[in-house]
């Protein structure tokens, strides 16, 4: 019999984003159009995708787990260009502004 480990609470959830993002040369940045997948991995943590405002760019995400690593990753980590309607959104500005932009 296989037990499912814990699921992990939104502030774990959060932590391990920003430990990533660091990884990826990110100091300050703000997140928007999180999106729960559903799915989650052996350790616990939830896919997710959405966007990375950063001072220098927009970058698409999700997560998952890397086998070889026995980790939560990023499986896609790559440049988005900004939508018009973004710019209406109060969870894209308030991005913006974490991320130093606004």
């Amino acid at each position: 019999m296989t037990v499912a480990p814990d699921i992990k609470s939104d502030a774990e959830h959060m932590a391990l984003l920003d430990r990533q993002i660091a990884e990826c040369g990110i100091e300050r940045y703000g997140l928007f159009l999180l999106t729960s997948e559903n799915l989650f991995t052996p350790d616990g943590y939830e896919e997710m995708s959405g966007f990375v405002v950063s001072r220098d760019g927009r970058v698409f995400f999700w997560t998952g787990w890397d086998e070889a690593a026995q980790q939560v990753a990023f499986e896609t980590w790559r440049d988005a260009e900004p939508q018009p309607d973004w710019k209406g959104s109060a969870e894209y500005q308030a991005a913006r502004v974490a991320a130093g932009l606004a």
